[in-house]
């Protein structure tokens, strides 16, 4: 965007986030994200993606062995999606009349020694129903044949999921897009 297109309000917010970088502040970064994201009308949830994609996306390093690296259980990286994904489902699933609840079935200490973990995404009046215990193991056999980051099986109550245990497949946004998948190819557990 020129210069000259910027209102007057706007320069004076350019010139002291400047003052604040030349100053070697560098919280003056978040600032410069969010003038940014105002300036283009980006949603939190567009910033979302940025961050997301240069957190495991940039040619560095130290960000590539992030990337690759299983999920952090310090951090509660899989548990965050696991919230995230089931936020973003819940609404579609009360137009349904149902709620949903996302689980997490890969054990935390398998996930160094698994490849991918599995996700069980049932419809509230599922929930008493018995899930057979070789559905996770089902999914990594499918998940490895196919060399996939993800994979869905649909369940005659249910939908297990498996991602590939890198931390680039983890994140908030994968989350949705997960979500948004499952919404556009999997609902058919759910809509019985």
């Amino acid at each position: 965007m020129p210069w000259d297109n910027l209102a007057v309000p706007q320069k004076k917010r350019v010139e002291k986030i400047s003052e604040r970088l030349l100053n070697e502040d560098l919280s003056a970064f978040e600032d410069i994200d969010a003038f940014f994201a105002e300036l283009y009308g980006l949603s939190a949830r567009d910033m979302e993606v940025i961050r997301d994609t240069l957190s495991v996306e940039l040619p560095y390093d130290a960000v590539r062995k992030r990337a690759s690296a299983p999920p952090a259980e310090k951090q509660k990286e899989r548990e965050k999606f696991r919230a995230r994904l089931e936020t973003t489902l819940r609404p579609f699933f009360k137009r349904l009349g149902k709620d949903v609840s996302v689980f997490i079935e890969t054990p935390a200490d398998a996930v160094l020694t698994t490849p991918y973990s599995t996700l069980i995404i049932r419809g509230e009046s599922e929930l008493g129903l018995d899930l057979d215990p070789e559905i996770p193991a089902e999914v990594l056999e499918i998940a490895n044949k196919t060399g996939a980051s993800m994979i869905s099986k649909e369940l005659p109550d249910a939908l297990a999921v498996g991602v590939l245990n890198q931390y680039r497949y983890w994140t908030p946004s994968r989350a949705r897009l997960c979500a948004a998948t499952i919404l556009r190819e999997h609902m058919a557990p759910f809509e019985r």
